[in-house]
């Protein structure tokens, strides 16, 4: 099999950077119900990531379906340079997020610190906490839920498997890379703050998280995500 020219390298790349993005605005557009952490740090700095790869990505295709090299490497070297500078670039938005994501975990409850302290991790504090749902628990007398709460959650549990999935430390470093013909430069970004070394406890909250991020289909975990919920109330 003939090896892919640079240029169909380059489109197969951001063509598939496109479609995790694409997926990852979807999922948050697909949210079923108001999520105040949407709003906030750092979800607020992955969307506008999101954003800002979305944007220059488009431009960058449309150049290559005109053929424009050219005028593409002039564009993507002075994109490059302004982003830099920009309060709200990519890189900026990056490295704020996990920023954040260090300083959420640090103020999180002792039954949350085990979890991991990644962009999963934070999603699924988030889970643990998301308010709206822990009232609806709360509100059910009967050991079972109703069909309606069941589906709302396994729709938000889809939602977050794909947001999960679309990692911003790995989108970042490959949407970098895929800049790096035009602006010959490596980015090598920063970790998220690992754990101590150290027994961890076997806890319930643990044993969902790790059952969580092993599964295929989050959907498949609501029942226990319900009862977890339940007893945050």
């Amino acid at each position: 099999m003939a090896e892919k020219s640079p240029e169909t390298w380059l489109q197969s790349e951001l063509s598939e950077l496109l479609v995790n993005i694409h997926d990852a605005l979807d999922a948050w557009s697909r949210l079923p119900f108001d999520c105040s952490w949407t709003r906030n740090p750092p979800a607020s700095h992955y969307l506008m990531m999101l954003k800002g790869m979305e944007e220059q990505l488009l431009r960058m295709w449309v150049r290559m379906q005109r053929n424009q090299w050219g005028i593409l490497e002039v564009e993507v070297l002075a994109w490059n340079g302004t982003q830099k500078r920009k309060e709200d670039g990519v890189l900026r938005n990056f490295y704020d997020l996990l920023q954040t994501v260090a300083s959420d975990v640090s103020t999180d409850k002792k039954i949350f610190k085990d979890l991991p302290r990644n962009w999963s991790g934070f999603l699924i504090r988030t889970l643990l906490k998301e308010q709206y749902l822990v009232s609806r628990c709360a509100e059910q007398k009967n050991d079972d839920f109703p069909e309606e709460l069941q589906n709302l959650c396994r729709n938000y549990l889809k939602c977050m498997q794909v947001l999960s999935r679309v990692e911003p430390r790995e989108l970042c470093s490959s949407f970098f890379t895929l800049l790096s013909p035009f602006t010959r430069e490596s980015v090598f970004l920063a970790d998220y703050p690992s754990l101590p070394q150290r027994k961890l406890v076997s806890s319930v909250i643990n044993r969902f998280a790790e059952n969580l991020l092993a599964s295929k289909d989050w959907q498949t975990q609501s029942e226990d995500y319900l009862k977890l919920l339940r007893k945050q109330k």
